[in-house]
């Protein structure tokens, strides 16, 4: 096939220089010798004889010569602070988002960012304008052209990078994008100039046609509807709910919300019925045209751009009166991606769209052998039998692409499938339709608009009701890059050999030694962040809160607080649930909640239906306290005991837990802070909550020398109200845990605590510089492991 077939060969050996290039990052120097070498034995092939195999490996030098040279073209972020507030900024815009509720988010170039007599220029930055007032941002999106030069003045921000265990790497992201940092800017408080009206009128053509889109379809349809139509027409899915989109994972359906073939598709069906009457040039050449148009009109999506130039060949070879191959379409498509973008490689959007539309032209040809030998006379059944096969084809090669970013297999994807992809293709279809009418005739736009939000509720009322469903998924939290390759190796060698065996029974024999071997295989890239007969403190990053992870020699697990729930973050699904589950934890055995402040307990609230819990503490409630009573209510109802913290002490194995306690009376809820302390041989922890300096000097007349700990979880967030001198002489801490936001709008923690700790030779370690901190002690000696 792939003598036959080129571009296959091409792709697969370009995209292996790609990969070799971004994993061990060679001098440029070794491709350049290695591609001459080739190069000089290609020009005496005839004096030399046969090669051939050379030839595999020149595509692999030059792609990672290719790889390696646009990577050195990426700008970096350019300072040494991660923050920089209130930086003059000159740019340039290159690209305007679609508007939502609370921000609207530009694609800048800096023509000039002055800072301490140097100045930064020609970096990529996104622009991000936040205001409470939607008539604000309105103004600014219906000002902005693209190509306009503008001034402004806002914090610069590095953008951060890998936080959590299977987190997302938002800065990598960027950068596959060449954009180097964030601007935040307030349109609440300061204004932008525009100093220039430079305008890229194809750009901003392109733009204007978005904008008039998105605004018909947000007078045809209510939010939730017009969130999705968006989504299906112009792949901007930011509107839709974030539980919504979580349900389309959950069920196997997310495919549905990307740009790509389906839509492709109708694009060429509604211009070959447009057009039917012209001749077949014409007719082609407009359908080309149409396809080129939508391309840029959904945002130049990788998964769009696979499916532009596939249907691009198909006009093609319709011109050209060719045969077309579709997998030859495949490959050249994702050449030609990798030529345009070398990062897109590494792209969730191209890899499970490309690995789709390859596995459902490598198995459902397999499947349809099978119906034929089957031999049904339904229609209506062989019908069913299409839709299964190619719903089960596509998964094949996409199952380890789905465990890598969403961390699940849906169990239900075959029945959510078969109703979901027909309905949402009706829907998408009759949203093209209604857009194009609402410019000829509004009125009757909102006919075919009242019939489409039906279906839309609809289709949203069956994915939640399938996701709800408590056994829609399984969650596998540990797969790797390295997993992926080894399945890949053994469903290759599945594919190839299994109709090769002779009778069932070494059939049989064939798929029982490929799940035992990737069961072992899958086995041993896995880490062990909490090694056995070791405990291990996981402070994780929560952004602005606490909560901190206790896995004990037994596999006792405890939890100390659990940060906070926000608009747009949810500690406890987030970060806390995903980190359980890849640790192997199914149940917390005790929960510790220091005190009642939303960045400490809500987190708890997202996650309580979701995980087991054995018994939890808390400090007792003032009595006016209505959100302390009510998460006591949430408690009751979710069958969760609960007890109030006292002079006690807990020992479960080798660890024991004391609650340190004084008889002061105090006066806030950071004073009501649970002090406790966790000793595991001869190492101990600290964890003091949000606790000031006046129940500090309590615990030192109360406690004084048994204070004394290895590791001190700096109180209230490394604020200077706490973790006072004399408390710091009284605890002798080697290594102080402090758990932050990255950025945050309190400035935590404070310069001043900061200074003690360092002129105390204090290791300080913190989730707003470090992403997660994991510390293990043996019972003789703690030591920090590097899980990054």
């Amino acid at each position: 096939m792939l003598k036959d077939f080129p571009v296959i060969k091409l792709t697969i050996l370009l995209a292996a220089g790609y990969l070799l290039q971004f994993h061990f990052n060679f001098p440029l120097i070794y491709p350049i010798i290695l591609i001459s070498l080739f190069l000089l034995i290609f020009c005496f092939q005839k004096y030399i004889g046969n090669i051939n195999p050379i030839y595999y490996f020149l595509p692999i030098a030059i792609g990672a010569l290719y790889f390696g040279f646009t990577q050195n073209l990426i700008n970096k972020y350019p300072f040494n602070q991660s923050f920089i507030k209130n930086a003059v900024i000159f740019g340039k815009i290159n690209d305007i988002s679609l508007i939502n509720d609370k921000d609207l988010k530009l694609e800048i170039t800096s023509d000039s960012i002055k800072l301490k007599n140097t100045n930064y220029n020609k970096i990529q930055y996104i622009l991000n304008i936040k205001s409470e007032n939607q008539k604000k941002l309105k103004y600014y999106y219906y000002k902005f052209q693209i190509g306009n030069s503008i001034n402004l003045t806002g914090n610069i921000y590095e953008p951060p990078g890998l936080r959590n265990f299977n987190g997302f790497n938002y800065k990598q992201y960027l950068l596959n994008k060449n954009i180097s940092g964030i601007i935040a800017f307030n349109a609440d408080k300061k204004d932008i100039n525009i100093i220039s009206n430079n305008v890229d009128y194809f750009r901003n053509m392109i733009y204007k046609a978005r904008k008039s889109i998105d605004d018909k379809i947000s007078v045809l349809y209510n939010k939730t509807s017009s969130a999705l139509v968006r989504g299906l027409l112009l792949g901007d899915r930011s509107g839709i709910d974030d539980s919504l989109q979580q349900n389309y994972i959950k069920t196997g359906v997310v495919h549905v919300l990307a740009v790509s073939g389906l839509h492709v598709g109708l694009i060429i069906f509604i211009f070959f019925l447009l057009f039917g009457r012209l001749n077949i040039i014409l007719k082609n050449v407009f359908s080309l045209i149409g396809i080129i148009f939508y391309f840029y009109l959904t945002g130049c999506q990788p998964s769009v751009f696979r499916a532009s130039v596939m249907g691009i060949v198909v006009i093609i070879c319709n011109l050209s009166g060719r045969s077309y191959s579709a997998i030859n379409a495949l490959f050249l498509s994702g050449f030609v991606i990798l030529i345009f973008n070398p990062m897109d490689l590494f792209n969730a959007g191209f890899q499970l769209s490309f690995f789709a539309v390859l596995s459902i032209l490598i198995y459902y040809p397999k499947f349809m052998f099978v119906l034929n030998k089957l031999n049904y006379t339904n229609y209506y059944l062989n019908k069913l039998y299409l839709l299964a096969a190619i719903t089960i084809s596509a998964q094949i090669l996409t199952i380890p692409f789905l465990l890598i970013y969403f961390h699940q297999i849906s169990l239900i994807s075959l029945i959510a499938n078969i109703i979901v992809v027909p309905l949402t293709s009706l829907i998408l279809l009759i949203g093209m339709l209604t857009v194009f009418i609402s410019y000829l005739w509004p009125n009757g736009a909102l006919i075919f608009s009242s019939v489409n939000d039906f279906m839309i509720k609809s289709n949203d009322y069956f994915v939640n009701l399938l996701a709800n469903n408590k056994c829609s998924t399984i969650n596998i939290f540990d797969f790797s890059y390295y997993d992926l390759f080894v399945y890949f190796i053994f469903i290759t060698a599945f594919t190839l050999l299994f109709n090769k065996m002779t009778n069932f029974r070494s059939k049989v024999v064939f798929i029982v030694i490929i799940i035992l071997n990737l069961f072992i295989y899958f086995r041993l890239d896995n880490n062990n962040y909490a090694p056995p007969n070791n405990l291990t403190v996981i402070a994780l990053d929560v952004g602005q809160g606490d909560a901190f992870l206790i896995k004990l020699p037994n596999n006792k697990t405890w939890l100390i607080d659990a940060g906070n729930i926000t608009n747009t973050f949810n500690a406890g699904l987030n970060v806390i649930l995903p980190t359980c589950g890849f640790l192997g934890i199914d149940k917390l055995d005790y929960v510790f909640i220091s005190h009642i402040d939303s960045d400490h307990y809500l987190g708890l609230t997202g996650i309580i239906d979701k995980i087991k819990i054995g018994v939890l503490y808390k400090p007792k409630p003032f009595d006016n306290d209505k959100k302390d009573k009510a998460f006591e209510n949430l408690l009751i109802k979710n069958k969760i005991l609960y007890k109030y913290y006292k002079k006690e002490s807990i020992n479960i194995s080798d660890a024991k837990l004391y609650f340190l306690t004084t008889n002061k009376i105090p006066q806030n809820s950071n004073d009501k802070s649970g002090i406790i302390k966790l000793v595991y041989g001869k190492t101990s922890f600290l964890f003091t909550g949000d606790a000031g300096t006046k129940v500090e000097d309590n615990l030192i007349n109360s406690y004084g020398s048994f204070l004394k700990s290895n590791v001190l979880k700096a109180g209230h967030h490394g604020s200077k109200y706490s973790t006072g001198d004399l408390f710091l002489q009284a605890v002798k801490p080697q290594i102080a845990l402090i758990s932050a936001g990255i950025f945050n709008i309190y400035n935590l923690p404070s310069d001043t605590t900061i200074s003690k700790l360092k002129k105390n030779n204090i290791e300080i370690l913190r989730t707003d510089k470090s992403g997660t901190v994991i510390l293990t002690s043996t019972g003789f000696e703690i030591k920090k492991i590097d899980w990054k």
